[in-house]
């Protein structure tokens, strides 16, 4: 059975909450399946919220008073801004934003120096503030916004494993980008970038990069450069010559993606025949279209 007990300030919130939604909130037990409405209680404290898809577009001021919640979900509602008092959720290391109305990055969540995953995809943000606070971020979603250039804040996350950017309107990356050592996972998609830095290199630690549907014109080479490549896709740009020597450098490269390139037939017979070279479990995708 889900534990319901809870103090009475926090049970302030919760009542506040159910009036801005005009429903009871259900408590459920931590096991309880993909619920993504409701509260966990845990040792008399909240420990989770999740009010997602609830058109919601504020939170009650006493937020603040959740001091031990630990996860926040309010996306896919009509929020615009967040209540100041949601600093005083110290404890929060995860907190999903993403398919709201934020024009501005909520400068709130840079006093959640705990936070270790932000979602703030499908939103309307052109431009990210100083974020260095948050040195325990994990995992940051901005896919779908409004970026024109490469957020510079984010460089400064040293900890920062995944960083989703698709679907905005950049054009470059900056040099910089080569801090983020520990970046495992990178997804710059649907953007508009027509050529790559070479610090990229220096992301020693990934293992899937995704940079279809942008404008590269040549194949990265400085890539097989990274030790630890997995997955790359390069589906969607205009790349037409490829090098066999560089293809076969990439020391664990699984899934190379490269369909919808203009790559002459020339080239691509060339391609089949090193395919035949390489080890039986590597998947090459690509096409003439």
């Amino acid at each position: 059975m889900p534990e319901r007990a809870i103090n009475p300030e926090e049970q302030e919130v919760i009542s506040e909450v159910e009036g801005l939604l005009g429903r009871q909130l259900p408590s459920f037990d931590w096991f309880a399946g993909n619920r993504i409405f409701g509260y966990r209680v845990i040792r008399g404290s909240v420990f989770l919220l999740l009010v997602n898809n609830r058109n919601l577009c504020t939170l009650p001021a006493t937020i603040g008073h959740l001091y031990r919640l630990r996860v926040l979900d309010i996306g896919k509602n009509k929020f615009e801004s967040l209540p100041a008092s949601l600093a005083q959720c110290t404890n929060l290391s995860q907190i999903y934003l993403g398919r709201n109305h934020f024009k501005e990055f909520p400068a709130v969540v840079l006093s959640l120096t705990n936070l270790k995953i932000l979602e703030l995809q499908h939103n309307y943000l052109r431009s990210i503030p100083d974020i260095s606070s948050l040195t325990q971020l994990h995992r940051l979603s901005l896919q779908a916004n409004q970026l024109v250039d490469f957020p510079a804040a984010l460089t400064s996350l040293s900890n920062l494993q995944v960083l989703i950017l698709d679907g905005n309107s950049m054009e470059t990356l900056p040099e910089d980008i080569g801090h983020l050592q520990a970046l495992e996972r990178l997804d710059l998609r649907d953007n508009q970038l027509a050529s790559l830095p070479d610090s990229l290199a220096s992301c020693t630690n990934l293992r899937e990069l995704d940079l279809s549907g942008n404008a590269l014109v040549e194949f990265p080479d400085h890539l097989s450069q990274l030790p630890h490549l997995e997955q790359l896709n390069l589906n969607h740009n205009h790349i037409t010559t490829l090098d066999y020597d560089v293809l076969a450098s990439f020391p664990h490269l699984d899934r190379l993606s490269l369909k919808g390139n203009p790559i002459d037939a020339q080239t691509m017979e060339k391609l089949e025949a090193f395919l035949r070279l390489l080890p039986q479990d590597t998947i090459i995708e690509w096409s003439l279209q």
